[in-house]
């Protein structure tokens, strides 16, 4: 983690300078792939979401565990910066020049996804984001269980069926790795949610429940 970082709303200490520079060397190497992965993300999926036949339609779409070079006022002075935000997502407020225009009179729509069992909620950013988290919010629940640990106690297969006893349609390339995923794994979305909000880094707009799930 870089040295200052918005994590789930709060600023979290890194590594040792020479350590910190060892890895913003390795970030920025990085960014010839980054600049080439960013104009796939239309297209990754994504020719699902532009499926009208199916009724489905991409109206927003936003990263999360990247690096960004932002304007942020620090210590009363305007800076330029560069934010990575890990486990964070932008949360910027109304009039802010680098939301899109549509949105611009509102402010940022925030995706704050929960698990495949329950719910997800898009929120808004605000003025005290840009104040205290250098404009971000929670990117979703956080794990209770590791990965490893889901897999141990979990079985894909009970998964699915749970799932489906709700509803929810499953698409995986791995029927055992949807252990890693499962709702038992996540914290209750709802909780943190209302931190950020309470906080006011972010605030609430609708709560979305899942119709499907598709896992790599």
């Amino acid at each position: 983690k870089s040295t200052q970082e918005s994590c789930r709303g709060t600023l979290v200490r890194g590594p040792a300078p020479g350590a910190t520079a060892a890895r913003a060397k390795e970030y920025f190497g990085m960014q010839p792939l980054i600049l080439w992965q960013w104009p796939l993300r239309p297209r990754a999926g994504w020719h699902l979401p532009q499926r009208p036949e199916l009724g489905l339609e991409q109206i927003y779409d936003v990263a999360h565990n990247i690096a960004k070079i932002e304007e942020h006022t620090v210590a009363g002075q305007q800076q330029t910066l560069c934010i990575h935000r890990k486990g964070a997502t932008r949360a910027f407020p109304a009039k802010h020049p680098d939301i899109p225009s549509i949105y611009r009179d509102i402010g940022q729509p925030v995706l704050i996804p929960g698990d495949m069992g329950r719910y997800s909620y898009v929120a808004v950013g605000t003025e005290i984001a840009m104040k205290e988290t250098f404009g971000s919010t929670a990117h979703g629940a956080g794990r209770v269980q590791s990965r490893s640990a889901a897999k141990h106690s979990l079985k894909g297969g009970d998964v699915v069926r749970s799932l489906a006893a709700k509803g929810i349609t499953v698409k995986t390339g791995s029927i055992s790795s949807l252990a890693e995923e499962a709702p038992e794994a996540y914290k209750d979305v709802a909780d943190v949610v209302d931190v950020a909000h309470q906080a006011g880094i972010s605030l609430k707009v609708l709560r979305s429940v899942p119709m499907g799930v598709i896992k790599g």
